[in-house]
């Protein structure tokens, strides 16, 4: 089965080889945007950890809130094709009283590549300064095509562009 591209209405969807039993198997990448946030945090007070929930939930595009309290983590579900502010996601859990440590990220988008810098960028023209071992492959492998990214993101400071090392990508 050929990974392919696909229009739908006026949004370009990609479709992923998956190797699966030694068969390839189309998925879909999902529309471009942020899939999913997941946040590191210590979450020791159940009741605090449910009105973090609350807040999480309001923010824009936020489509589901899970608190892991076990692993220490918030995972955030997107609405499709949409994205949020991580320093807004940031915000609402320190005003809460809580500390997030690591930032991880599930994005869909198209890889920009300048002679020093290779990005990832969403449909509301947010980017993100791709790094780390995978980048070259990445590059090389994307093309024009819409790409699904996953990794860990350091947050800007002073105006630039978040950072995020890569950790795995699927590409049409």
């Amino acid at each position: 089965m050929q990974p392919a591209i696909r229009w739908v209405g006026r949004l370009l969807v990609g479709v992923a080889a998956m190797s699966v039993a030694g068969q390839t198997v189309a998925q879909p990448l999902g529309e471009p945007g942020m899939v999913e946030v997941a946040v590191e945090v210590e979450l020791t007070c159940p009741s605090c950890a449910q009105g973090l929930e609350r807040r999480l939930s309001r923010l824009d595009y936020v489509a589901r809130v899970e608190i892991q309290s076990e692993e220490g983590r918030i995972v955030l579900g997107l609405e499709p094709g949409t994205s949020v502010s991580l320093m807004a996601v940031r915000d609402v859990i320190r005003n809460a009283g809580f500390t997030p440590t690591v930032f991880g990220l599930t994005a869909v988008g198209r890889i920009s590549e300048t002679n020093t810098v290779t990005a990832l960028v969403l449909p509301d023209d947010s980017a993100f300064v791709l790094v780390g071992d995978r980048v070259g492959a990445l590059g090389a492998a994307a093309g024009d095509a819409v790409v699904r990214v996953r990794g860990e993101v350091s947050l800007a400071t002073d105006g630039d562009m978040p950072v995020l090392t890569v950790d795995q990508f699927d590409v049409p």
